[in-house]
């Protein structure tokens, strides 16, 4: 049907990788809804702190350095905080 789950339960983020039955099924955490927002100009780089300053949430490390590689976004560090600065075109 082309429609995306939105969840931040690891467990249902698996199943479309072990259960081949809903392999089609596309799956997001807000990490992927925010990068989607970034790749259409919806948002840029710094949404991923202030999504993470104002619910508290904390990304997967691994995920998030992926993501914001893909961006073109430059990691702050800082342990398992979840920030991007402006990618190297000085967008964001």
């Amino acid at each position: 049907m082309g429609f995306v789950v939105l969840t931040e339960n690891r467990g249902a983020f698996a199943v479309p990788r072990v259960v081949q039955e809903y392999s089609n099924v596309a799956v997001w955490r807000s990490l992927e809804v925010l990068a989607q927002a970034v790749r259409l100009g919806k948002a840029d780089c710094g949404v991923f702190d202030l999504y993470r300053e104002e619910a508290l949430h904390e990304f997967p490390r691994r995920d998030l350095e992926k993501v914001l590689k893909e961006l073109g976004c430059r990691s702050r560090g800082g342990g398992n905080r979840g920030g991007a600065e402006e990618n190297s075109q000085g967008e964001g």
